[in-house]
């Protein structure tokens, strides 16, 4: 019991490391540094997937009075989409209650699981597909960036703030368009040649990152929630020995406007 023990609370330390910095790194994603939007890809996927797997497994043994064998989580692999669908099971079957949000039923949660499940599974090797002639679904940053950062655009950031870079960038432009050489590729993979192009692309990057982080932290929380419920559950019926799950996910059990004031997140302060 000793060594479940210690390998769960191993586990959960590991998923508490992703969980942060993917938090952390997807706020700092920009078209000058597009490595940074797989490492925020691949925490997230990987502490989502993480997380995903502990509360099955806990939920199988409150059931069971044992673990399943591995074929059990083969099944399950790194699909995150699967994984959410079988925990959405156990907390309709449980009814667990919230205190934050009670649904990831907005789209920008369903398309956030999708794009990092997604990744998981295999998008994380796009780029090496392309180079390889495999490649017949769309890159996940263009995903990203297309499903992600233009809903947060459209529905998140103000028409003024957008409207006050674009007069700044045409700013830059006069100013700088005769004696500066601008050479990029977006998130879409075109081509930013102008000044004008690159400020406006940059600075809106820097309105969207606190909200990518907004939207994270949201789902992520929502994790936690479900695995404290199974947690209570697990304690109630006494079949194993398992940590404090609410100690070691305390950053995320705070309210929305924590996030606000956190452009990064560390385990140890």
């Amino acid at each position: 019991m000793d060594a479940i023990f210690n390998a769960i609370n191993k586990e959960a330390q590991f998923t508490l490391e992703m969980f942060c910095a993917g938090y952390t790194q997807i706020r700092n994603a920009n078209l000058a540094q597009k490595g940074i939007y797989f490492q925020a890809f691949t925490s997230l996927s990987t502490g989502i997937e993480r997380i995903g797997k502990i509360i099955l497994l806990l939920d199988y043994a409150n059931n069971k009075n044992c673990f399943p064998t591995i074929d059990y989580m083969k099944k399950k692999g790194h699909d995150i989409d699967k994984i959410y669908e079988s925990i959405m099971e156990i907390k309709e079957k449980y009814q667990f209650n919230f205190r934050y949000i009670k649904e990831l039923n907005k789209s920008i949660y369903t398309d956030i699981l999708h794009i990092l499940s997604r990744f998981g599974k295999g998008d994380r090797y796009s780029n090496i597909d392309l180079m390889v002639n495999s490649r017949d679904y769309n890159d996940p940053i263009s995903e990203w960036y297309n499903k992600i950062d233009r809903y947060i655009i459209e529905n998140d950031i103000k028409e003024k703030k957008i409207n006050k870079i674009k007069e700044q960038a045409k700013l830059v432009h006069t100013l700088t368009a005769d004696i500066a050489s601008v050479r990029f590729i977006d998130e879409n993979e075109k081509k930013i040649n102008t000044p004008f192009e690159m400020y406006l692309t940059s600075n809106i990057n820097s309105l969207v990152g606190p909200y990518r982080q907004l939207y994270i932290y949201q789902i992520l929380r929502y994790f936690v929630e479900v695995l404290r419920n199974v947690e209570g559950y697990t304690r109630k019926i006494n079949v194993i020995q398992i940590p404090d799950f609410w100690e070691i996910f305390h950053l995320f059990n705070c309210e929305d406007n924590f996030v606000k004031n956190r452009k990064v997140l560390k385990t140890i302060v």
